[in-house]
């Protein structure tokens, strides 16, 4: 079988380019346009969408209502001041265009929700599924409309999706590309080299958190990618070292202890088929303790340099940060981004209307040498069938749960909620998952739904060979899952880097 990482047998969208000074747009009137263009799509979206699944789940309220939702700080390469104006030119673009046919949800009203679901615990409960918070919220919002944007040197690219309180996506605009000018990019106007960037993050974190004893290496990742390719292992394991070497100097010679942020196997163990909080799936709560910081970063392209944050972290919340630029060309070779872009199998992810996590014991989007075992964590927050695929580097895709072996002790593939699962594991896969050459980027991708909807997918995703899927597979598994009539589905998944 061709599966390689299994010990037994592993073997068109339209693209606008508006331009911004600094100091002042350029042609405000083309950047109107292109959000004209967004709100058109999504409007039209909705609006023509299922009626009878609409109909169905409006019957409550004659007026739908949709909220913009913010882009998180900590994962755009754009200050908050620009990210929030570019979601303020969307939201004026949706009220034009929807002609009173939608109420919306005011920015300035949406940030005090924000707040409150955070102070309370109910956004940080679901795990980042923004759908699933809404609804613990008494009905606040109907349609959610969620950013998405990449960057490829200094071309921004935006898009937009429209999503409904069942976890359907019912609006999804094509990309459209914003080139920024320097005043729009954050970050020190000076780019270093690795090892100057290295010994300045290091001494400024290092001064940030006088109590650090034990630093925990969390992953530094390409942009939105998940990826961590060998720079970004280079550049961990470099932070690593120079944070202990600071330390002598301004940490009274303390010793600072350095480990991999992961759960172990005894506390999965302890954990597995039983009652967890949504935090114990996290590395950083993990037999936590004073003076313990987690490490993680994340960088972006910029062309001639990168934007670089490196992040420390402890267990209660509370972060500190560089923010600085490296020069590619100062790399050595080293390379920076992923060969594979797993960007259109991950969109969907977390839009669903309940709280669907799939971890690692290395946390989201882990790296892994290859020799290493990989276990997968899952946890829902409603009983839910899950059906799960691995995506190998080279496109091969394999289900890998259910799969043969689960059919011969259970008839489907229902997970109860709110508990530990995990995969591989006692009855439902009961073999190492071992990773092996090649090496490369590769994505475990999950589906959680209401009901049992075997017999209703296409014979290869029902779960009964170990085979790899027919070519293109992958491409298709959230148009078919999205597709399933009477269902509420919820999306997942992991890039896991597989590292030499």
């Amino acid at each position: 079988m061709p599966i390689r990482s299994w010990t037994w047998a592993r073997g068109l969208s339209v693209a606008l380019v508006v331009w911004f000074s600094s100091a002042a747009h350029a042609d405000p009137n083309a950047r109107e346009s292109v959000f004209t263009a967004f709100a058109e799509e999504l409007v039209g979206q909705i609006t023509d969408g299922n009626p009878s699944s609409l109909d169905k789940f409006f019957s409550y309220v004659r007026v739908r209502r949709i909220a913009v939702w913010p882009f998180r700080e900590d994962q755009i390469p754009v200050s908050a001041a620009v990210a929030e104006e570019l979601n303020a030119a969307l939201e004026a673009a949706l009220i034009r265009q929807s002609r009173g046919k939608f109420q919306f949800k005011a920015r300035k009203e949406l940030k005090p929700l924000i707040a409150d679901m955070k102070d309370t615990g109910v956004l940080d409960d679901v795990d980042g599924a923004p759908i699933a918070a809404l609804l613990k919220k008494a009905q606040e919002i109907d349609f959610l409309v969620i950013g998405s944007m990449r960057l490829d040197a200094r071309a921004l690219s935006l898009s937009y999706s429209a999503v409904g309180r069942d976890g359907r996506v019912y609006g999804r605009s094509g990309p459209k590309r914003i080139v920024l000018s320097a005043g729009e990019i954050a970050g020190g106007s000076t780019a270093l080299t690795p090892d100057q960037a290295i010994k300045a993050a290091a001494k400024h974190l290092a001064e940030l958190v006088p109590d650090l004893t034990e630093l925990r290496l969390g992953g530094i990742r390409f942009q939105d990618s998940g990826a961590q390719p060998p720079f970004a292992l280079y550049l961990e394991e470099k932070m690593a070292a120079a944070l202990q070497e600071v330390a002598v100097g301004l940490l009274s010679n303390r010793r600072i202890a350095v480990k991999r942020a992961e759960i172990t196997n005894a506390q999965i163990a302890r954990s597995r088929g039983m009652d967890v909080p949504h935090r114990d799936l996290r590395p950083k709560f993990a037999d936590a303790t004073a003076g313990a910081y987690i490490l993680t970063g994340t960088y972006w392209n910029f062309g001639d340099n990168l934007e670089t944050r490196i992040a420390l972290e402890d267990a209660a919340g509370k972060s500190v940060s560089w923010v600085g630029r490296i020069s590619v060309d100062a790399l050595g070779g080293l390379v920076f981004w992923p060969k594979t872009d797993l960007k259109a199998l991950r969109e969907t992810d977390g839009l669903g209307p309940f709280s669907f996590q799939l971890s690692t014991p290395r946390g989201p989007d882990p790296a892994y040498r290859i020799g290493e075992k990989l276990d997968l964590l899952i946890r829902l927050g409603r009983d839910a069938w899950v059906y799960c695929f691995y995506r190998q580097e080279n496109g091969e895709t394999t289900q890998i749960f259910p799969n043969p072996h689960f059919w011969l002790k259970f008839r489907e593939p229902k997970l109860p909620g709110g508990k530990l699962h995990t995969i591989p594991g006692p009855d439902i896969f009961p073999f190492e998952f071992v990773l092996r050459e090649p090496a490369g980027l590769e994505l475990v991708k999950c589906f959680a739904v209401s009901r049992d909807v075997t017999r209703e997918l296409p014979n290869e995703f029902r779960g009964t060979t170990l085979s790899s899927l027919p070519q293109g597979s992958d491409m298709r598994l959230s148009s078919v899952f999205r597709r399933l009539p009477d269902v509420t589905l919820s999306e997942a998944s992991v890039a896991v880097t597989v590292a030499r």
